[in-house]
């Protein structure tokens, strides 16, 4: 498992147009964009009051924010449209190259399919983690110019809060990601091109957390207002349900259409779970009895 692994880190960091563009592009414009202000304030003194204007004030929110770019709706919609696209290129490519026809052996299927979601997970993961970094250390930078306060002080118990802020945003993401390679990999299996993949790839990624919506509408069409609670269904209602107990102790209230469904962090937990592992699986079911040499 570990040889299919490297194998696949290889071929998908080989890719630097793909990874450049897909990958790379959240750490170089995080960086790019916060280098622009801080050398515009520094050029024009008077444009340093507004340096920390996308700052809360806090070095710890700053760095674990990022994650949520890709698990906290709303922003999570357009957030994860290049890790699905790279996911979905790297996906349905094995099928438009020719990559995969007459290699694999049935009995090494389930292997090479786990191993690419791994992969792929693990690549973007680390691309958020350095995001994570160059946020905090800009935003050092750009405090310090503009002679304000960045906190928390560095104490033992800032940096255990920090741990756990961050660890349940990175979880968060990777489960979010999981379930983003699950939409890809389907999407590549079903189309077999790497067209095909993207645009039904990012349907899947731009409906999923907006069906609040849908059912909400589906609720007025059928005057029942407890069609709109199927939404307790939605990964991306159990990870913002997830936060919502980790931070609040409460479950996500404020959801339009009269949304009024309290699931508990233990139901949350087993959704987020079943949709992991459910999209995983029918990947590899559909891949194992799939006829790839034609």
């Amino acid at each position: 498992m570990l040889n299919l692994i490297r194998a696949e880190w290889k071929k998908a960091t080989k890719n630097y147009m793909l990874i450049g563009f897909l990958v790379w592009s959240y750490p170089i414009g995080v960086g790019m964009l916060y280098g622009f202000f801080v050398l515009t304030a520094l050029l024009v003194p008077r444009m340093r009051d507004g340096l920390t204007t996308m700052s809360s004030g806090q070095w710890t929110s700053d760095m674990a924010g990022i994650w949520g770019m890709v698990s906290t709706f709303p922003g999570n919609v357009f957030g994860r449209m290049l890790p699905l696209a790279f996911m979905a290129v790297i996906f349905a490519g094995e099928y438009q190259w020719g990559t995969w026809k007459n290699l694999i052996p049935r009995g090494r299927r389930i292997s090479l399919l786990l191993a690419k979601f791994i992969t792929l997970i693990a690549i973007i993961a680390t691309s958020l983690l350095v995001t994570t970094l160059i946020a905090g250390v800009m935003q050092v930078i750009a405090h310090k110019i503009a002679d304000l306060p960045y906190g928390p002080a560095l104490s033992a118990e800032a940096l255990a809060d920090f741990a756990r802020m961050y660890i349940r945003e990175a979880l968060l993401s990777v489960a979010s990601l999981i379930i983003l390679a699950g939409y890809a990999s389907l999407a590549a299996l079903l189309t077999r091109s790497i067209l095909g993949s993207l645009m039904l790839g990012l349907g899947f990624s731009i409906v999923e957390p907006i069906t609040i919506t849908f059912f909400g509408l589906l609720g007025k069409l059928l005057d029942n207002n407890q069609a709109v609670n199927l939404y307790r269904f939605v990964p991306t209602y159990n990870i913002d349900n997830i936060r919502a107990w980790l931070v609040t102790d409460e479950a996500l209230t404020g959801m339009p259409f009269g949304f009024n469904a309290e699931a508990s962090l233990g139901f949350s937990a087993a959704m987020l779970a079943l949709w992991i592992v459910g999209l995983v699986l029918l990947s590899a079911v559909i891949f194992q009895r799939q006829d790839i040499t034609s």
